[in-house]
């Protein structure tokens, strides 16, 4: 809502800026708008929590691309991806993950690692997570990459509609792919 009603980017999304309701646990809470951009402003910026961040703003050949809705989209699957592997299904820590490699290293190998990712969801262990939140996950891998996959061979074309990464990538089809 926060981009629908006032038009503002996060730009920061990670797993200490969301919560969720006490009360009412299917809805959701940002928090640490520190990095928040309104729309308008376009301003390309490389902000935000490595692990995160949109492969797009991960380029390390010239400047940062400006912030896009599916950025921040992105830095949630990532972040749902991340729960999925470092929680157990009633909420215990695991004590290691896949994901650990995206703090450091090259960008080229965190971009890598991302695409992976997207290609072989399974990667999220089944057992110790919940199989709506997997087949939601699985689902979004699936539009990410196919989505980025169709910006790979269409990024030259003046059509190709980079804002939802050629029509894979928006809010209803994100919230649609909830099983």
């Amino acid at each position: 809502m926060l981009y629908e009603n006032a038009g503002i980017l996060h730009c920061n999304l990670n797993t200490s800026s969301l919560m969720v309701s006490k009360d009412s646990p299917a809805r959701g809470i940002l928090l640490d708008l520190d990095f928040a951009l309104q729309v308008q402003d376009g301003k390309p910026t490389f902000a935000g929590t490595m692990p995160f961040l949109s492969m797009d703003l991960l380029t390390a050949a010239g400047p940062p691309p400006p912030r896009l809705y599916r950025h921040d989209l992105e830095s949630f699957f990532y972040i749902l991806g991340w729960m999925l592997c470092r929680y157990d299904a009633s909420g215990e820590r695991k004590p290691v993950h896949q994901f650990a490699a995206w703090h450091r290293g090259p960008l080229d190998d965190i971009i890598s690692a991302k695409r992976r990712l997207m290609r072989m969801p399974s990667h999220v262990p089944s057992e110790i997570s919940s199989p709506s939140l997997q087949k939601w996950f699985r689902n979004l891998c699936r539009s990410f990459n196919d989505g980025y996959q169709e910006k790979d061979r269409e990024s030259q074309s003046p059509l190709f509609d980079c804002e939802t990464l050629g029509g894979y990538i928006t809010f209803d089809k994100f919230i649609g792919a909830v099983p």
